[in-house]
């Protein structure tokens, strides 16, 4: 194994990592923002159920509410999103350049990464072909974890 990375070298290597990250925050991202898409009806229902359980009639009850709230949450969701991968790419960039700061958030974004994957690909059964991809990437973690143990960072 160590013969592997030592032919990659550490820019490769950080190359791929974070690549393989970008990917990573890419797939989860993707998936947030798409249960926020579908969740309308959802929204709708919770609403629907909450206005019965107080006792209030229905019709009093401006519905459009429901779609500005629903409109809220997605709009709060992308930008939670977005300032995470913000964050992301900074981590990246200060493990690219070789802050410790970077690299330890990147070794433990590999470890976390390659854990949450695994579960998450093992538990998705309404989509094989979404678990193929999850499992996929809980690969590509498990690269960064074998490339930070392997691979001699002092380069």
């Amino acid at each position: 194994m160590i013969e592997f990375f030592d032919k990659i070298g550490l820019p490769k290597f950080k190359r791929l990592t974070i690549l393989f990250c970008l990917a990573g925050d890419w797939i989860i991202s993707a998936y947030v923002i798409m249960g926020l898409i579908r969740g309308r009806e959802v929204i709708r229902q919770l609403f629907e159920t909450a206005i019965q359980q107080q006792g209030l009639p229905p019709e009093e009850i401006d519905l459009n509410i429901i779609d500005h709230y629903y409109q809220l949450g997605v709009k709060v969701g992308c930008t939670m999103i977005a300032v995470v991968l913000l964050f992301h790419i900074l981590c990246y960039w200060l493990f690219y350049i070789g802050k410790g700061f970077g690299r330890g958030y990147v070794k433990t974004l590999g470890w976390m990464g390659a854990i949450g994957y695994l579960l998450f690909s093992l538990t998705s059964f309404q989509s094989p072909i979404f678990a193929t991809v999850l499992f996929i990437q809980f690969l590509f973690y498990v690269f960064v974890i074998l490339g930070f143990r392997n691979i001699n960072m002092k380069e």
